[in-house]
Protein backbone atom coordinates (compact mmCIF):
# COMPACT_ATOMS: atom_id res chain seq x y z
CA UNK A 1 0.00 0.00 0.00
CA UNK A 2 0.83 3.45 -0.80
CA UNK A 3 1.29 5.93 2.52
CA UNK A 4 -0.46 9.46 1.78
CA UNK A 5 2.91 11.22 2.37
CA UNK A 6 4.18 9.40 -1.02
CA UNK A 7 1.68 9.80 -3.61
CA UNK A 8 2.51 12.50 -5.93
CA UNK A 9 0.11 15.19 -7.06
CA UNK A 10 2.60 17.66 -8.21
CA UNK A 11 4.77 20.09 -6.57
CA UNK A 12 3.95 22.00 -3.50
CA UNK A 13 3.63 25.18 -5.90
CA UNK A 14 1.35 23.16 -8.26
CA UNK A 15 -0.73 22.15 -5.22
CA UNK A 16 -0.59 25.60 -3.15
CA UNK A 17 -1.91 27.01 -7.13
CA UNK A 18 -4.77 24.61 -7.18
CA UNK A 19 -5.53 25.60 -3.58
CA UNK A 20 -5.39 29.42 -4.46
CA UNK A 21 -7.77 28.58 -7.54
CA UNK A 22 -10.42 27.04 -5.01
CA UNK A 23 -10.20 30.23 -3.03
CA UNK A 24 -10.72 32.26 -6.25
CA UNK A 25 -13.52 30.35 -7.36
CA UNK A 26 -15.25 30.58 -4.26
CA UNK A 27 -14.80 33.38 -2.83
CA UNK A 28 -13.76 35.53 -6.18
CA UNK A 29 -10.68 37.04 -4.29
CA UNK A 30 -7.66 36.77 -6.39
CA UNK A 31 -4.46 36.18 -4.54
CA UNK A 32 -1.77 38.94 -4.89
CA UNK A 33 0.61 38.96 -7.75
CA UNK A 34 3.83 40.04 -8.20
CA UNK A 35 2.97 41.25 -11.95
CA UNK A 36 0.22 41.43 -14.64
CA UNK A 37 1.61 38.43 -16.61
CA UNK A 38 1.55 36.35 -13.07
CA UNK A 39 -2.60 37.34 -12.95
CA UNK A 40 -2.93 36.77 -16.40
CA UNK A 41 -1.22 32.90 -16.20
CA UNK A 42 -3.73 32.74 -12.89
CA UNK A 43 -7.02 33.45 -14.73
CA UNK A 44 -6.22 31.36 -17.70
CA UNK A 45 -5.42 28.51 -15.69
CA UNK A 46 -8.50 28.90 -12.82
CA UNK A 47 -11.15 29.05 -15.76
CA UNK A 48 -10.21 25.45 -16.73
CA UNK A 49 -11.98 24.23 -13.05
CA UNK A 50 -15.31 24.87 -11.70
CA UNK A 51 -16.24 24.38 -8.07
CA UNK A 52 -19.60 22.51 -8.01
CA UNK A 53 -21.29 21.06 -4.31
CA UNK A 54 -18.25 22.46 -2.74
CA UNK A 55 -15.67 20.37 -4.66
CA UNK A 56 -13.38 21.77 -7.49
CA UNK A 57 -13.51 19.49 -10.97
CA UNK A 58 -11.22 20.50 -13.79
CA UNK A 59 -13.13 21.44 -17.36
CA UNK A 60 -12.32 18.60 -19.56
CA UNK A 61 -13.19 18.97 -23.29
CA UNK A 62 -15.10 16.26 -24.66
CA UNK A 63 -14.79 14.04 -21.26
CA UNK A 64 -16.47 14.37 -18.30
CA UNK A 65 -14.87 16.77 -15.77
CA UNK A 66 -12.09 15.56 -12.94
CA UNK A 67 -12.68 15.53 -9.30
CA UNK A 68 -9.86 17.35 -7.66
CA UNK A 69 -8.75 15.59 -4.78
CA UNK A 70 -6.71 17.45 -1.67
CA UNK A 71 -6.88 15.12 0.97
CA UNK A 72 -3.27 13.04 0.21
CA UNK A 73 -5.07 9.88 1.91
CA UNK A 74 -8.23 9.50 -0.63
CA UNK A 75 -5.35 10.32 -3.42
CA UNK A 76 -3.66 7.49 -1.76
CA UNK A 77 -6.61 5.24 -1.71
CA UNK A 78 -7.99 6.02 -5.82
CA UNK A 79 -4.30 5.02 -6.34
CA UNK A 80 -4.11 2.23 -4.65
CA UNK A 81 -7.84 1.21 -6.11
CA UNK A 82 -6.62 2.00 -9.83
CA UNK A 83 -3.50 0.36 -9.69
CA UNK A 84 -5.51 -3.31 -8.24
Amino acid sequence: MVSPSTVFMGTGLQEQNLKDIFKFLTTLEAPSFSSISAKKRFLKKAVKFFVQNGKMYKRMQARPPLLVVFDPEKRATILNQAHE
